[in-house]
């Protein structure tokens, strides 16, 4: 950045503004809009930028100006490329446009209706186990629930055992994802306890390869489509006939792994957390359940009548958001607001703050879902709600996300009211997406209502 610089916190020495940006991200990120603006200066680590808020800015990054917005040299920056490989969410043109049009046959709505049978009956056996009145840990049941679709979607394997080894791999790898300091501390080829697990992430970097390795060769063998996502990975073709290699699948179905469980685990979590505090929300919403449905689970077709529904799910990502912040690195010159920002500088947008700023959504602290009605709802404006991102980056995952937060939401509501347990902290804090530090723990009962 030059000329003027934007305003933000001093920080400390050396280390700027990270101890608050990791102790609590969400709450730096709002703090720090409500007291500079729009634009905002940090300094983590000797890494420095801005953070752009508000729908225009979002337009801007992810729309208008999206090919001058690099993820790539993210990745690069922070030694991360041998963690996560090149993943369709961590590459840049060409190469993103190239493979995003080869991966997204198998998001293909008809495919996604395929796998809402899977969404179906892993839901019942989730539920199938609760007992009504006995304390569970929602986070960690929405958490096997997505593990077990996603190992059912992806590859055809079941993830419902104690153990299982690609999947307790992938928890050892998301760990060190999660924490700048651990990205850091895994570049040495030992672990240090509680601090850089460098050889364990090796460990299971080579284990998620050796699985996925036999399953894309079986699936190559096999040349059948088995219904998972591996198939359609494997058959894909473009239009001059090139196909995906199997380090690129491999880097695909990790990052299609690790992204859709967290994502929707989350997003299932603070959804029974926000209903269990709405009960009108909550008796509205079962109205249409009972009305649409008449008790059984929901089929592709049902979920297009169920409007409120949809408009519960938006804003539960409203309120949580996969991603609280996002970076990208600057590829030419621009200026912004009366700052000018200079190729290689850092520049970050936040989902979390922009669906909080009452210039774009009234009340912004309040659960109402009726914003999002299209007839008599708000107004946003284009960039403001940005839960799987915009534009050419859009999530690919998004129509599978919806579908499996809308069904899955939809069956717990039909069998139980969850309670909260009372005198329990709730905090929201960023892992890999936005999750409760320290869980959340409910009481299933049978409907009374």
């Amino acid at each position: 950045m030059t000329n003027r610089v934007p305003p933000g916190p001093k920080g400390l020495p050396l280390v700027g503004s990270i101890f608050p940006w990791m102790r609590d991200q969400p709450q730096f990120l709002l703090e720090t809009y409500q007291r500079y603006g729009e634009v905002v200066r940090f300094q983590f680590l000797g890494f420095r930028g801005a953070i752009l808020h508000g729908a225009e800015a979002n337009r801007y990054i992810l729309i208008d100006a999206v090919d001058n917005f690099l993820v790539g040299p993210v990745i690069d920056r922070a030694r991360a490329r041998w963690i996560v490989g090149k993943g369709i969410l961590f590459i840049d043109e060409p190469e993103h446009l190239q493979q995003r049009r080869l991966i997204l046959p198998s998001m293909h709505r008809k495919r996604i209706e395929v796998y809402q049978r899977v969404m179906r009956e892993v839901t019942t056996q989730i539920l199938d186990r609760w007992q009504p009145g006995v304390e569970i840990n929602v986070a960690s049941e929405m958490d096997d629930l997505a593990l077990i679709i996603e190992g059912r979607t992806l590859f055809s394997m079941d993830f419902s055992g104690t153990e299982h080894a690609l999947s307790d791999a992938v928890a050892v790898v998301t760990r060190t994802m999660n924490d700048a300091f651990r990205i850091a501390f895994a570049q040495l080829p030992f672990d240090v306890p509680g601090i850089g697990y460098g050889h364990s992430v090796r460990k299971a970097i080579s284990r998620i390869k050796a699985i996925l390795e036999e399953i894309i060769a079986r699936h190559k063998r096999e040349e059948s489509d088995t219904g998972d996502i591996v198939s359609m990975l494997v058959a894909a073709r473009d239009e001059d006939g090139n196909r995906l290699s199997a380090n690129q699948i491999m880097d695909h179905l990790l990052t299609l792994f690790v992204a859709g469980h967290e994502t929707l685990a989350n997003a299932l979590t603070w959804a029974c957390y926000l209903l269990a505090q709405q009960p009108q929300v909550t008796s509205k919403l079962l109205s249409e359940l009972d009305e649409q449905l008449g008790g059984q689970p929901p089929s592709p077709a049902d979920l297009e009548r169920l409007p409120y529904l949809e408009q519960v799910v938006k804003e539960v990502l409203r309120i949580y958001p996969p991603a609280a912040s996002l970076s990208r690195i600057v590829r030419e010159p621009f200026d912004w607001k009366g700052y000018t920002f200079q190729a290689g500088d850092i520049v970050m947008y936040s989902p979390y703050v922009s669906h909080r700023m009452p210039e774009q959504f009234s009340d912004p602290e309040v659960f109402r879902p009726e914003r999002f009605d299209p007839v008599s709802g708000e107004k946003h404006p284009s960039g403001a709600f940005i839960p799987f991102g915009a534009g050419p980056r859009t999530c690919l995952g998004a129509p599978f996300a919806m579908m499996e937060l809308k069904t899955v939401l939809a069956m717990i509501l039909q069998r139980f009211r969850l309670a909260l347990v009372p005198n329990q902290r709730v905090e929201a804090t960023v892992r890999t997406t936005l999750q409760p530090r320290y869980g959340l723990l409910m009481r299933p009962h049978l409907r009374d209502w």
